[in-house]
């Protein structure tokens, strides 16, 4: 993921999600192990607000310098795993009581370049 660039986004976007845009991050997704769901190149669209960890909800990642757009699958005692739609990346396991992860927040929407 790639933390450069601008997108428009209108107020009715803003409002149907309950968001401000000083909340928004605007993300380019770099590499394939989101494929098909988002491709190289596709802009997401963060809400860093939102940080909440949910079970099934598309989150972006910080570990250390890199960014990971990941699904989020809630497992007991602490743990997520956080799953890519290209199966050929493995899951990433993580002790949500002892890591570096940080969550930058939930992806709203995406933009696929063509």
């Amino acid at each position: 993921v790639d933390g450069k660039g601008w997108l428009g986004i209108s107020r009715g976007f803003l409002e149907h999600h309950g968001v401000v845009a000083g909340d928004l991050l605007v993300v380019a997704v770099v590499g394939n192990g989101m494929e098909p769901r988002l491709s190289d190149g596709d802009q997401v669209v963060v809400n860093c607000a939102d940080q909440g960890l949910r079970d099934g909800q598309t989150f972006v990642f910080r570990f250390g310098e890199e960014m990971v757009v990941k699904q989020v699958q809630m497992l007991p005692q602490s743990h997520v795993q956080l799953v890519g739609s290209n199966p050929e990346f493995p899951p990433i396991l993580v002790n949500l009581k002892d890591t570096d992860m940080a969550v930058v927040g939930r992806v709203l929407a995406a933009v696929h370049v063509m």
